[in-house]
């Protein structure tokens, strides 16, 4: 009868531990992947140039949030130790390298910094920016082509053209200032 006792005792601490080790055999939340729209995919720690932190360099790290997104796209959210939103935008990989979709980019002071959009991996369109207290910059214009992205990559091209000059230039089919 002592036996007995001790035995059903002894099962739920048995179901218990292999729940807990078969939840831990499956990883960190980054592989519990659901293919439901606004399901959490991991969150992690990323610098202020959005990268994943792989040496502590500030007391202060942004946070990543990741979410299954729309057409297959991983939503990302990064917010500073504050709570405030520093980006937004979506990627078309899990790795997040290909950006893909409309970004908005803020100040620490929770001011929008610039908002645009990506097509596989590359700046198109108009993109818009602001300064800190939230005075307009000049809009810059990226193609999205391929010769575009050769010729920032060999540092032939610093900064795309202000709204203002593309038109000069005829880059919008237009002429004149």
């Amino acid at each position: 009868m002592q036996a007995r006792k001790v035995l059903l005792r002894f099962i739920p601490i048995c179901y218990a531990a292999l729940f807990a080790f078969a939840a831990q055999a499956q990883g960190p939340l980054r592989s519990q992947a659901s293919s439901s729209h606004g399901t959490v995919v991991y969150e992690d720690q990323v610098d202020a140039d959005y990268s994943t932190v792989t040496v502590k360099k500030t007391d202060y790290p942004l946070t990543r949030t990741v979410k299954i997104g729309d057409h297959e796209h991983y939503d990302v959210v990064v917010n500073d130790p504050y709570g405030i939103v520093r980006m937004k935008g979506s990627y078309r990989d899990r790795a997040l390298e290909i950006p893909d979709g409309i970004f908005f980019y803020y100040f620490a002071n929770g001011q929008p910094e610039s908002r645009g959009q990506f097509v596989d991996g590359a700046k198109v369109g108009i993109w818009q920016c602001w300064e800190s207290d939230g005075a307009p910059r000049p809009e810059r214009i990226y193609l999205g082509n391929d010769r575009e992205r050769i010729q920032v990559a060999l540092d032939l091209l610093e900064k795309a053209p202000t709204l203002g000059s593309a038109r000069a230039e005829g880059i919008l089919g237009e002429t004149g200032p």
